[in-house]
């Protein structure tokens, strides 16, 4: 079991596209800044789906999906949507959400 804890999108994309002979990728987890009332400050996730985007200006940038909603690295600060190159969208990387459970009456 190995564990790979980084900031650098590049290098997620290398072990994400080629972990090494007979490894692969069980799951991938992301560190957010989060308020939850519970964990005000740091929160932690699995990340469903990582894709890469370009702006118009031909920046790239990466957009994880979690539980808790979609979160950005890279790119200028404040991304509209005209703002992205339409079909730059590249997917990383998904991974199979769990079942919606439901409770109560």
């Amino acid at each position: 079991m190995s564990t790979i804890s980084t900031n650098d999108c590049e290098l997620v994309k290398r072990a994400l596209s080629a972990p090494g002979e007979g490894l692969y990728v069980r799951s991938l987890q992301a560190v957010f800044s989060c308020t939850f009332p519970d964990n005000v400050g740091v929160g932690v996730a699995d990340v469903y789906q990582l894709n890469e985007g370009q702006t118009k200006r031909g920046e790239a940038f990466h957009s994880f999906y979690t539980k808790f909603g979609t979160f950005r690295i890279g790119g200028p600060t404040e991304l509209m949507a005209s703002q992205v190159k339409f079909g730059s969208d590249v997917v990383l990387y998904t991974a199979k959400r769990p079942q919606q459970r439901y409770f109560g009456n």
